[in-house]
């Protein structure tokens, strides 16, 4: 049982001041116990007006050419990168391409796919990104998502030639390493490569950090938000089930390199260490890396610590697809 605890304030001096002005002054959004779906849409949409004038400009700053069609009945946002080769002009042009699937954040209740992080990777890698628009709790609930996901992805793969990164942040983090098991029990190809951004690996506060940095971490809480968040994405179903909490996953050498990140404030920092051990235990190829003072997926913020983030997470990418 998590102890109630204050929200910690103090800002390390060890990271930028644009850094310490966010830990300051953000601070998590509780979802309520009633009427939880009524907020959770009011969130959705209240989300969507608050990021529109970032997304557009980021839309115009960093990428050649977004489309968005259905894949294998999920909606998938492409985006081409202006520091894609030059002679990749559209997304059409891509088609034979390396790319990234990418699954975006927000506890399994929120979030959408054509985010800050979905066009910063691209523009970071240079590589086109393909974002898959899952469906969300508590409309859909496990294993709604997780096979819904496997459907789209493997159209892709019959779609598009090129190797594959699949990348996940918070939550998509958690359905990509899900997928990951999916693909190996139907037998499918693996992705070349495996980039979990503060990946939320376990639906329950089983973790040091989960005690440790509640109250610390300025985006995230477990109290009246993972909590419930949790519950409603699980659907009743066992927490334990690797699916739904892939720490518990049975991994072997046969999965692919793997980056996992994280920070020292990230509430799920015990998570993505626990899975670092397991993975590198079972033999496969794991890298960890974890940002001083920086907090859960801080990737998406305009601070000078999520610009080496980028390229970090970038040079490790074409290192392993070199």
């Amino acid at each position: 049982m998590l102890k109630r605890r204050r929200r910690d304030q103090s800002a390390p001096t060890t990271v930028s001041a644009a850094a310490q002005a966010l830990i300051r002054d953000n601070a998590p959004t509780p979802f309520p116990r009633r009427r939880f779906r009524g907020v959770v849409r009011r969130s959705r949409a209240q989300a969507l007006i608050d990021r529109a004038p970032r997304i557009a400009a980021l839309t115009e700053a960093l990428t050649r050419d977004v489309t968005t069609e259905r894949v294998a009945g999920l909606e998938v946002v492409s985006i081409l990168p202006r520091s894609a080769p030059e002679h990749l002009r559209t997304v059409a042009d891509a088609v034979d391409a390396d790319h990234v699937v990418y699954l975006h954040g927000g506890a399994y209740v929120v979030g959408v796919a054509h985010d800050a992080l979905s066009m910063s990777l691209a523009d970071a890698t240079g590589l086109p990104v393909r974002s898959i628009a899952y469906p969300l709790a508590p409309e859909t609930p496990h294993p709604g998502p997780v096979e819904a996901t496997l459907v789209t992805y493997r159209a892709l793969l019959e779609c598009h030639g090129g190797r594959v990164v699949l990348a996940g942040i918070s939550a998509g983090g958690g359905l990509a390493l899900a997928l990951l098991q999916r693909l190996r029990q139907e037998g499918l190809p693996l992705p070349a490569a495996l980039v979990l951004l503060t990946p939320w690996v376990d639906l329950t506060p089983s973790g040091d950090s989960d005690e440790g940095n509640e109250g610390r971490d300025p985006s995230l809480q477990w109290r009246r938000s993972c909590d419930r968040a949790a519950r409603a994405y699980a659907a009743g179903a066992p927490f334990a089930d690797p699916l739904l909490s892939p720490v518990h996953g049975d991994y072997g050498p046969d999965v692919p390199p793997t980056l996992i990140t994280t920070g020292t404030r990230d509430l799920y920092l015990s998570g993505c260490v626990r899975l670092y051990w397991r993975l590198r235990e079972a033999g496969a190829p794991v890298d960890l890396r974890v940002w001083e003072g920086m907090w859960h997926a801080f990737y998406g913020e305009a601070i000078p610590e999520a610009r080496h983030a980028h390229a970090e997470i970038a040079a490790w990418v074409h290192d392993r697809l070199a």
